[in-house]
């Protein structure tokens, strides 16, 4: 780095992969097999938590399409002059791969899964409304790794819905909902009574149900190893919703080693 370029902040960044992983803590192990690609790999964690963050974490869709168009406008433009610390490290990361034409699909995808009003009648519907914003991340992710590929659409879409679950706020309806009428039905609850419980015997089931239909619909392990290992870690928590299991992140142990060293086997970085 040029000595007029500004300081990338070491430790503002480092909050940010911090604040990720406090997420997503199973993604501690993923990192021993991200390769020489570590770096970035922790970068696109901490860039995608704050996108995602900005997505499902506000409860004022406006304020959230605000927020989605500063980070859309900071990554269409980066360099390494940005404001923001994370952008800088990602551009000196990426050799400015990060100002890239997939951020504005990913920008426009986003604010429109945002503007949906309606829950979706069933599951399909549910998978139909995710997969824009689950194709322009791909292509995102195909552009920041070129040798990996862009990874399945299908891991994208699990993923977005297993985000948005863990990152619910009892007594809050979310924007979009996720949870499909069809079920809801079939297990006669009414819709703000199961975003509220959640954790009830009675949501297990309906969550049960949710996990079983989206492991009918295959998932196959492509794109960089940290979208291969997350990819794994979401089809294993899959299994446990689909067990009633009430912590189904909780992946720790031999099979959460196992599992990533198998996900990230072979793909190239």
């Amino acid at each position: 780095m040029s000595a007029d370029h500004p300081a990338i902040a070491v430790d503002a960044v480092d909050s940010h992969i911090a604040k990720w992983l406090a997420v997503e803590p199973e993604m501690e192990v993923a990192l021993a097999f991200a390769g020489a690609g570590k770096r970035r790999a922790m970068l696109w964690g901490a860039l995608l938590n704050e996108w995602l963050d900005a997505t499902f974490g506000l409860s004022d869709a406006g304020v959230a399409r605000v927020k989605l168009a500063w980070w859309g406008n900071a990554l269409q433009t980066a360099s390494i002059e940005s404001p923001h610390p994370l952008v800088r490290a990602l551009v000196e990361a990426w050799d400015d791969r990060v100002a890239v034409a997939p951020w504005v699909a990913l920008t426009e995808a986003t604010v429109e899964l945002l503007e949906i009003d309606d829950s979706p009648r069933d599951v399909d519907a549910l998978i139909a409304t995710r997969r824009s914003m689950a194709q322009a991340l791909g292509e995102v992710e195909r552009v920041l790794w070129p040798n990996s590929g862009a990874p399945d659409t299908m891991g994208v879409i699990r993923s977005l819905l297993l985000r948005q679950w863990r990152g619910h706020i009892p007594g809050r309806l979310p924007q979009p909902g996720w949870l499909p009428l069809q079920l809801l039905a079939r297990h006669d609850l009414r819709m703000q009574a199961a975003y509220d419980g959640l954790g009830t015997d009675a949501c297990r089931a309906l969550l049960s149900d949710l996990a079983t239909e989206l492991l009918a619909c295959p998932a196959g392990l492509t794109g960089s190893r940290i979208r291969r290992i997350r990819t794994q870690f979401d089809a294993l928590a899959l299994s446990r919703l689909q067990s009633a299991r009430a912590q189904p992140f909780r992946i720790g142990g031999f099979r959460s080693v196992w599992g990533s060293w198998r996900a990230a086997r072979g793909a190239p970085e």
